[in-house]
Parts: C-alpha cells; sequence; structure tokens
C-alpha cells in the first residue's frame, strides 16, 4: 500500500537522493546561490539505525557502522546502485512532488525505488526533531567522522514552514477597554485580521504573559527572557495590518507601537529587537520546537539544507550563528494560519474577562523581503 506523505516529507528522501547523485553539498552562509564551499559527501545518511550510503565512481554502495567505522556492506546483501539509475529516479521523483495533489499523496514509482533498491525505510523525521539528514564530509581528502545533522526546507510546490501553528503557539490577550457583550459582538466580524483591528480601535489587547502552552514560554525564556512579550507585539502588528515580514515591522512601526505592551524592564532597543529575533528564529530553525523542553543546543548542527524550486539543493551552515540569524531574519515572515483548525482568533470570556488568542506561524520565502507583502 503506498505511503501517502506532504512534499516536505517527501523531500527529505529526494534530498537524499540528490545528495548522493551530486556527491558534495554547496554550502554557503547566508543567500542561497552565494556559495562559499564545496564540501565533498564521505557518507550520507537519512536516519541513525539505517544504511549509510556513499557515491563511490559511477555507483552508490551502502554502508554499517560496526566499531565505529563506517564498513561497506556486502555487494551479495546490497547491490551497488548504477549511478545513471539514481539520476533517473531523482528526476523522476521530483516529478511526482510537484505533481502530487492534496496536502498528502503518494509517490508510486519512487516509494518503489526506496524501498527495494536504497532499502531505506520511508519514515518521515519525528514531529518535533529538526535532523531530517545528516552526513560526514571529506576535508582535505580526509574522512571527517562528525556527521552533520541538517534541517531540510523544500520549494518544490510552495514555501516551507518555519514555525508551524498549533494549540501551542497561541498568545492570549485580554480585550480590554469594552464590556464582554461588547467584545463579543465582534465575532461577528469574519475576517480575524479585521476583528483584530476592529477590537483595537474600540479598546485595548493587552499580553499579560500568558501563552497557552507553559512548555513554548519556558523554551523562549531560554533565547530572551521577555521573548514572549515581543513576539505577542509582532503578532498584535501582523494581525492588525502593520506588516508581516520582520524587517517590515522593525523599518515601518514605530517604537512606542512595537513594544507598547513589553515591560519597562525589557528595553527592546531595535538592536536588541534585531537580536533577539535573529536568535529565535535560529533557535526555531536548528533545535526548538515549541511543546518540548529544550535544553538550547541544536539537533539540526550542520543548518539548512534547501530544496529549490528547480531540484537543486543548497546549505546553508548552521555554524555560522549571525550569518544563519541574519539570512532568516530576511527571509522569514508571520503568516495567518487556519483559525478553524487551531482554534483561535475568537473572543471568549475567562473569569469575567474577554479574552482572545493569536496563533504564531513562521515561513521562509525564497527570496530576502524588499517591499511586497507576501499572498
Amino acid at each position: 500500500m503506498p505511503y501517502n506523505k506532504n512534499r516536505g516529507e517527501w523531500s527529505e528522501f529526494y534530498a537524499l537522493a540528490k545528495l548522493l547523485e551530486r556527491g558534495e553539498l554547496i554550502a554557503g552562509y547566508g543567500e542561497p546561490g552565494a556559495a562559499e564551499q564545496r564540501y565533498a559527501l564521505h557518507a550520507v545518511a537519512k536516519s541513525p539505525d539505517g544504511f549509510r550510503y556513499r557515491r563511490q565512481g559511477d555507483y552508490i554502495i551502502a554502508l554499517r557502522c560496526e566499531g565505529g567505522l563506517l564498513v561497506p556492506v556486502d555487494p551479495a546483501e546490497f547491490p551497488p546502485i548504477p549511478l545513471a539509475a539514481l539520476s533517473t529516479a531523482a528526476r523522476v521523483f521530483m516529478t511526482e512532488i510537484q505533481e502530487g495533489a492534496g496536502r498528502a499523496f503518494a509517490c508510486p514509482l519512487s516509494e518503489s525505488f526506496f524501498s527495494e533498491q536504497l532499502r531505506c525505510p520511508l519514515i518521515p523525521t519525528a514531529a518535533g526533531v529538526k535532523r531530517d539528514i545528516s552526513f560526514s564530509y571529506l576535508q582535505g581528502g580526509t574522512p571527517q567522522p562528525e556527521e552533520l545533522g541538517f534541517s531540510i526546507k523544500s520549494y518544490l510546490g510552495g514555501r516551507p514552514s518555519l514555525v508551524n501553528a498549533s494549540h501551542s503557539t497561541r498568545f492570549v490577550f485580554d480585550v480590554e477597554g469594552m464590556s464582554l457583550k461588547a467584545a463579543l459582538a465582534h465575532n461577528e466580524i469574519a475576517d480575524i485580521r479585521a476583528r483584530v483591528i476592529a477590537l483595537r480601535k474600540s479598546g485595548t489587547l493587552s499580553y499579560k504573559g500568558v501563552m497557552h502552552n507553559r512548555q513554548f514560554q519556558l523554551n523562549l525564556a531560554i533565547v530572551e527572557s521577555h521573548l514572549h512579550y515581543l513576539l505577542a507585539e509582532l503578532l498584535l502588528c501582523h494581525f492588525s495590518g502593520h506588516g508581516s515580514w520582520f524587517s517590515e515591522i522593525e523599518i515601518e512601526n514605530a517604537e512606542p507601537r512595537l513594544y507598547g505592551n513589553c515591560p519597562q524592564t525589557a528595553d527592546f532597543s531595535l538592536v536588541k529587537f534585531r537580536m533577539a529575533i535573529q536568535s529565535y528564529l535560529r533557535a526555531a530553525s536548528l533545535g526548538m520546537v515549541p511543546r518540548k523542553a529544550w535544553d538550547g543546543w541544536p539537533t539540526a548542527e550542520g543548518g539548512y539544507l534547501i530544496v529549490k524550486s528547480d531540484g537543486e539543493l543548497v546549505g546553508i551552515l548552521g555554524g555560522f550563528a549571525e550569518r544563519l540569524g541574519k539570512f532568516l531574519y530576511d527571509h522569514c515572515y508571520l503568516e495567518t494560519p487556519s483559525t478553524s483548525k487551531w482554534h483561535y482568533g475568537t473572543v471568549y470570556e475567562h473569569n469575567g474577562t474577554p479574552k482572545i488568542m493569536l496563533a504564531l506561524q513562521v515561513r521562509i520565502a525564497p527570496k530576502r523581503h524588499t517591499a511586497a507583502l507576501p499572498n
């Protein structure tokens, strides 16, 4: 029975095939395409418990770890795969992903290749895990023993998300300056942005430091103690029509409006704002997930592996924190997720006080922000 997966999940396996076909990773530190280094791949792995793979001449061979060393698998057990067959499979795979219908779909031809020839289980990375693929590389002709983990972001069919909306990414705002009846009446406004704008015209939306998920708040505090206040203010800017790109909100919003509800002790200058947001985006890209306790360490220490819309790959290295943070800051924007799926945006009553929740979702654009807002 064919597996159904979304484009991001299928792209994890496509990236494996493409890396093996190329035998190297073109890696940069900022804009995709501005390559600064090429890594000749020593071994590539989709799962820490499965085979490692290596391009050897015109064939792909499998390796397994024995006593801390990578040992080639006997050809009788794993027949070498001709590079031409892998290249054909990669092209077919890209077509299946691009032409897939719906949110989740099957790629039967590619599934057959992976399961029967590569013998790679088609199990996508678990939710909340950032390391989608890993590899060891050659430096000066010498294999480096450490495997670098990469998070995969794919533009095959759409813009990937950096932070997915969920019940855990909801921020709770008090509706002040109007009666409970008047606040609830705003639910008659169908559009979520129009509803927020109307509420802010008639009263005030005040964030009192309450998030729906306490663990997400604790994770954010590892990056910056008042970061959740700042993200709440950014959500108000986004849902009020004052900008969606982080760089746009920084430039176009006056400081009192941007930081109006943050505690006075937060002292968010524009420089500190930029540093705090870049640090959060970097943490979200390499290790932090909202609902799980985070220890502050990256799980995808290598960085990003981007599958471009033409199927080519480029790496954005995570070892250069400032450059990765600047890349994400220039390419990420806030998006309005589904209100019905994540149950936010409706005024409700809690202990006699009208409240409303707004949900955080962040996407990555293929080009840095200039002037136009995302659709």
